[in-house]
Formats: structure tokens, sequence, C-alpha cells
């Protein structure tokens, strides 16, 4: 187990991580090569990983308002009220969250960097189970 102690610490230690030595092991070269095509082609990219990896064949990602509402009217009513409160009180809980810069570095380097993202990315598993429960946590705060 290493220790990290302080901000600085911490910083030089992901970057560390995400420096092109880190990757030595065939694993971690395709998920490499995966990561700079992405930021190199974009959504393209993207897709043909979906087609690739899950055997997936999507034209875009975006999902469009008919879409929502006819899975919306398929579902039980149950579900839907449970995850538009559930999406209530994770919005609610960012709100009061919110901050910026630096915040509760401790000793060890635990804690978080709060700062505004252009854009990000989301993965949610939607393959023999689903998680509706990650789509909501990750996309809400983004």
């Amino acid at each position: 187990m290493r220790i990290i102690r302080g901000t600085e610490a911490a910083r030089k230690f992901v970057s560390k991580r995400l420096s092109a030595e880190y990757y030595d092991n065939p694993s971690e070269q395709v998920v490499k090569g995966v990561i700079d095509q992405v930021r190199d082609r974009g959504d393209a990219a993207l897709l043909e990983y979906s087609r690739k990896f899950n055997g997936v064949d999507l034209e875009r990602f975006e999902v469009s308002e008919s879409e929502i509402e006819e899975a919306c009217a398929g579902a039980a009513p149950e579900l839907v009220s449970a995850l538009e409160l559930a999406a209530e009180r994770i919005c609610s809980f960012q709100i009061i969250s919110k901050g910026n810069g630096v915040q509760s570095f401790r000793d060890g380097g635990l804690g978080q960097i709060v700062r505004t993202l252009k854009r990000v990315g989301i993965y949610v598993p939607g393959g023999t189970a689903s998680y509706p429960s990650t789509m909501l946590m990750t996309a809400i705060p983004a």
C-alpha cells in the first residue's frame, strides 16, 4: 500500500499512473489504444468499439424524447416513480454539495477536486443486468 500525503503528491501519483510507462502489459496496451482512438476520433471510435466489443450496432448515442416516452410507457409505473424520486434526491444532493477547487484533503491524500468539465463520457453497463442507479448517479452530477 502506498500512502500519499498532500495535493502535490497526489497529482504526481495520478500523473505517473496516466503516463505511457504505466501501460506495460498487453491488456493496458489495448485499453490505451482504445482511449487514444476515442480521443482522436470521438464518437466514430465509440460506435466502432460498441460493435466490436458488445455486438451492438448503434447509429447514435443520444436517446430521443420519443424513445424515452416509449420506454417509460412500457415500464411499471412503480419503477418510473422510484427512478424519478431517486433522480430528484441525487440532484438535490449534488446541488447542496456543489463546490469549487480542492475540498477535504486529509493526511493520506484522500479527498476530491471539484471542477467544471467541458464534456464527460459515461459508461452504464447494460448487458445481462441493468443498473439504472449507475446511470442516475453518474449522469446527474455530470
